[in-house]
């Protein structure tokens, strides 16, 4: 996504990797080519992968060469990793871009009066959008996550049953 504030033109590259090792490496080339253009740009989002054992919190088996492979392309194009505290987090749902009010909600959030750096501004707006389709989403959708969470409890239980019980009706 490009964005421009005043004279100021830079990229956003929002991130979400497949724990898929090449398509990881793909995209790490990408950026470092992106990185010797010599564009302002900031990238970030999940590139599921750490940088260090410590960080690993479940999942798959921590590899030091996807690892060396993360920190190399940081190195290369000049990028720090910051870490933010999140509280609530927020998961975008496809299924949204389908719906005819996504975009008026994303549009009419988007307009954000604010002074201050690009970045900031750009950090303000996606708050302020991301807020809104959270609401959004639950006076449309309800809580998505519950009703998720109780269905697989349902599951569940019919597998329970199954297993007890293997009769035509519980199958």
């Amino acid at each position: 996504m490009r964005f421009e504030a005043g004279n100021v033109q830079f990229m956003v590259i929002a991130v979400y990797v497949r724990c898929n090792a090449l398509e990881r490496l793909e995209l790490l080339e990408e950026l470092e080519e992106l990185a010797g253009k010599n564009h302002p740009w900031l990238a970030g989002g999940d590139f599921n992968v750490i940088l260090n054992e410590e960080e690993k919190q479940g999942g798959r088996e921590f590899t030091t060469y996807e690892a060396m492979d993360f920190q190399q392309c940081i190195n290369n194009c000049a990028l720090s990793k910051e870490e933010e505290s999140i509280t609530r987090p927020f998961k975008f749902l496809n299924f949204w871009t389908k719906q005819p009010k996504f975009k008026k909600v994303v549009e009419e959030n988007w307009k954000v009066e604010f002074k201050g750096s690009p970045f900031l501004e750009f950090q303000a707006k996606i708050k302020k959008v991301k807020q809104a389709l959270t609401c959004w989403s639950k006076e449309t959708f309800g809580d998505i996550f519950r009703q998720v969470q109780m269905l697989e409890e349902e599951i569940r239980m019919k597998e329970m049953q199954l297993e007890i019980n293997p009769s035509p009706r519980n199958r």
